[in-house]
């Protein structure tokens, strides 16, 4: 199997070949990875910075958690797919029997670990993940889509947690690839005036052509409610004539 494999302290990741493929459990499949992104905490890895609360990096491993592919084989105790599906997955790795595991707060899991962080991950051919953290791909979707789920859960996650309603303005700070994700999400919820804020004007300028993109989906959403009968609330409404201007930017 060939590999990218941060092998020792300090900046730099080696690509190995003839490496073993992953092992995997009973309860595990072992993905062919068809697409793999790269995350700011990857950049840490490659300088050889730590990361999250991990007191070093655990060396040898191979990083990669934004990831996508086919299954190739199955644990026998993984009954929900099948070999060949296309699937997409998220990167905790959990007890399952502590308190937060057991209240469906896996990501505080008391013994968590992160596949591509403390866990081998995606840069290789091949990569080993619990099943219940797949997700299968509709036939409509990449495996270079499917790649984004992970870093889009993440832009997705606050508006799950916070009361907004359709007419705040929302306000998201760093038009990185998580900012831009969640300025997609804003628009695609029907938000009323979203303001993305940056320092580089190529990621300002494509957030501006993506909340375009989304208010024309919103507008065709719309459309079909009123072509099939359903009511459009005014905040739908609301949102579409505010969507018509691009978002505010910051240079600052």
């Amino acid at each position: 199997m060939k590999a990218g494999v941060k092998t020792k302290p300090g900046p730099g990741i080696e690509f190995k070949e003839g490496l073993d493929p992953p092992r995997r459990s009973a309860d595990e499949v072992v993905l062919r990875v068809r697409s793999v992104g790269i995350c700011g905490s990857d950049i840490h890895i490659y300088r050889g910075h730590d990361i999250g609360n991990l007191p070093k990096l655990p060396i040898p491993f191979i990083p990669g958690h934004e990831f996508s592919g086919s299954i190739e084989s199955m644990g026998d105790n993984v009954h929900d797919f099948k070999i060949g599906d296309r699937v997409c997955a998220e990167i905790t790795v959990t007890c399952g029997h502590c308190y937060f595991c057991k209240t469906g707060q896996r990501v505080f899991c008391t013994s968590i670990r992160e596949i591509g962080v403390d866990r081998d991950g995606a840069y290789a051919e091949y990569v080993a993940v619990p099943a219940y953290d797949l997700h299968l791909l509709p036939d409509s979707m990449t495996y270079e889509q499917g790649s984004l789920v992970e870093p889009l859960s993440a832009a997705l996650h606050p508006f799950e947690r916070f009361d907004l309603g359709i007419r705040d303005t929302i306000v998201i700070l760093g038009a990185g690839p998580i900012g831009l994700l969640a300025t997609a999400v804003a628009r695609s919820l029907g938000y009323g005036t979203v303001v993305t804020a940056g320092r580089h004007k190529k990621r300002l300028d494509l957030a501006r052509e993506m909340v375009l993109i989304m208010s024309s989906m919103l507008m065709k959403r719309i459309q079909w409610r009123r072509s099939t009968g359903l009511p459009v609330i005014s905040g739908l409404m609301q949102s579409w004539r505010l969507a018509e201007t691009p978002p505010r930017s910051s240079s600052r």
